[in-house]
């Protein structure tokens, strides 16, 4: 299979099938090989993968124009957790769903995922609320093997999960478009920059009220009393995966 390799430099290079180079693509050609299988240069940072082409954004449904205006500032140092993130991943989780229901249909999903890593096997952290300046200088990798997980489901609720190699393993080999879509999917989930932060403070300002005054929360089964109650007010039927 051809590909286009991501260099470090900002260049974009053609392969052939045995690895074998072809040609550096021109910058105003670049739009015609989108569709093209990508590949990335060992140790690219998110950074120079953002650079490399930026009007490849135009082609993408979100605006991040201020997001290349954040990635200009100087890098800054993770903190809590998530410093333990060495490295950035995108790889296409397998997810089979089993339901112990006999009216229910088993289900198979495929989603793409950008997140921090720790190590190839650790857990993977989410980047929700990391401005880019803080992930600009991670290298960025694409996970080719996708891992498979068994999901097993009981009257809406998850009764087991496990990492399920075999059948279901396959290849991820997203498009040079794929690519900067999913990346760019996540790192403006919460909106611009701005809105990012304002979320950001009301999520602590929640946090905090909730530390300080836990008379006023409510426990999960009276959550879902409360649910219920207000479902046959607005007269909502309650979908089944969600019942308890």
């Amino acid at each position: 299979m051809s590909y286009i390799k991501i260099k470090r430099n900002g260049a974009f290079e053609c392969y052939d099938a045995s690895d074998k180079f072809q040609f550096v693509i021109p910058k105003d050609k670049l739009e015609k090989y989108l569709s093209g299988t990508v590949r990335l240069e060992d140790g690219i940072t998110l950074d120079e993968v953002l650079k490399a082409w930026p009007r490849v954004f135009d082609f993408i449904p979100y605006d991040f124009k201020e997001y290349l205006e954040e990635l200009k500032k100087p890098s800054v140092k993770i903190e809590g957790d998530r410093s333990k993130i060495i490295f950035l991943e995108l790889e296409q989780p397998i997810n089979i769903i089993e339901f112990e229901d006999a009216d229910t249909d088993n289900d198979l999903q495929l989603f793409p995922c950008f997140h921090g890593r720790a190590n190839d096997v650790d857990m993977a952290y989410s980047l929700s609320f990391l401005p880019v300046n803080e992930l600009k200088d991670l290298p960025i990798k694409i996970n080719h093997a996708n891992s498979a997980y068994l999901s097993i489901k009981k009257d809406g609720k998850l009764i087991h999960r496990e990492v399920k190699p075999g059948k279901y393993d396959t290849n991820y080999d997203p498009s040079v478009l794929d690519f900067y879509y999913n990346i760019v999917y996540e790192l403006t989930w919460h909106g611009s920059p701005k809105e990012r932060e304002q979320k950001l403070k009301e999520l602590n300002e929640t946090i905090k009220d909730a530390r300080e005054h836990p008379e006023n929360l409510l426990t999960m089964d009276e959550f879902g009393k409360f649910k219920k109650k207000l479902n046959k007010e607005n007269g909502t039927e309650e979908n089944k995966d969600e019942k308890d």
